[in-house]
């Protein structure tokens, strides 16, 4: 959990996007399915380090809504 709190900052996701689509470029591999974590700004993130590197990537936001700490949880509705 203390890693996956860390994406709350916004440029902690940005840097961890773009380290992960270089990484992955530099393995070879242009396309993947990728689950972000619970904050809406690391999937935005993802997505637009992954179009400046014309890569093709399905990605969405993860949902909990229990059993992990406060600054992860989430609702249902809120998550729609």
């Amino acid at each position: 959990f203390p890693a996956e709190l860390a994406f709350a900052d916004r440029a902690h996701a940005e840097a961890t996007a773009d380290l992960f689509c270089d990484e992955m470029l530099r393995n070879g591999v242009t396309s993947a399915l990728v689950f972000c974590s619970v904050h809406a700004h690391s999937v935005d993130a993802l997505f637009e380090a992954a179009a400046r590197r014309g890569m093709r990537l399905a990605a969405g936001k993860t949902m909990m809504d229990r059993l992990a700490p406060a600054g992860l949880l989430d609702t249902a509705q809120s998550s729609y």
